[in-house]
């Protein structure tokens, strides 16, 4: 009995020991979960300022937003009610708006005539020797070009006599890129 109480004993301690190692990781595990946890609170913290600056800078933009449509659609309605034909190209000559005198007196619509090139437009009607030389070596060297005369046989219009206006437009997002307003 004393050997069998004996063992017993020696199981219990042995029972015990491995309580305590196991209490000690449990107290570890914790201590890491606690860690974890005021990890996970700094990062919410983190999370919720940047959200809180992402709201406030897509509001921000928001405003931009609305300012530049308004400022586009107040363009778009000077543009639209010029009695004179009018054209904005892009510095690689492509059109990019065109006001409805443009269509009317040349007979043609906006999907055959934005995001053309100038010199096709119109089955070719526009590749114009003295057109070309306004846009692509007077207009460069001075920004802008007031009554540049040129007459043009347009099949189908006749011949036209026009006095071209044009400026190089240059400003925020067409440093590379300017833009050149034709308007006769």
């Amino acid at each position: 009995m004393i050997e069998e109480h004996e063992s017993a004993r020696e199981e219990l301690k042995s029972s015990e020991e491995e309580l305590l190692s196991s209490n000690e990781e449990f107290q570890s595990t914790n201590e890491e979960l606690e860690t974890a946890k005021e990890e996970l609170q700094s990062l919410n913290e983190e999370l919720s300022t940047t959200n809180d600056e992402l709201r406030y800078r897509n509001h921000e933009l928001r405003l931009i937003h609305d300012d530049v449509v308004v400022a586009r659609d107040y363009a778009d309605a000077i543009i639209d009610t010029m009695a004179e034909p009018l054209l904005v190209l892009e510095s690689d000559l492509r059109v990019t708006r065109a006001n409805d005198a443009f269509y009317r007196t040349f007979r043609t619509i906006a999907g055959d005539t934005i995001g053309a090139l100038l010199y096709v437009l119109g089955n070719g009607q526009w590749n114009i020797p003295a057109l070309r030389d306004l846009l692509e070596k007077l207009l460069p060297e001075q920004a802008v070009v007031r009554d540049f005369q040129i007459t043009h046989d347009f099949p189908g219009i006749g011949t036209r006599t026009m006095r071209l206006n044009g400026a190089r437009v240059v400003g925020r997002g067409h440093e590379r890129n300017d833009s050149k307003v034709i308007d006769r």
